[in-house]
């Protein structure tokens, strides 16, 4: 089973708040879409939907 929850991020150069998706745990056989961005990072990447910064978000995940 895969578990998600909603965190409020606040960029880093503007100082928006806007939500950003935080996975406590990830089965990549019932999220099969999920387990690319794992690979290529976009998991844990934030952009900023005002400014548009980009950064990672560094998180545990199960």
């Amino acid at each position: 089973m895969s578990k998600e929850h909603t965190e409020i991020i606040t960029c880093p150069e503007c100082g928006k708040k806007s939500d950003f998706t935080v996975w406590d745990s990830l089965n990549t056989m019932i999220d099969p879409e999920e387990k690319e961005k794992i690979i290529n990072g976009e998991l844990f990447r934030f952009t900023c939907p005002e400014c548009g910064f980009t950064t990672m978000v560094d998180y545990a995940i199960l």
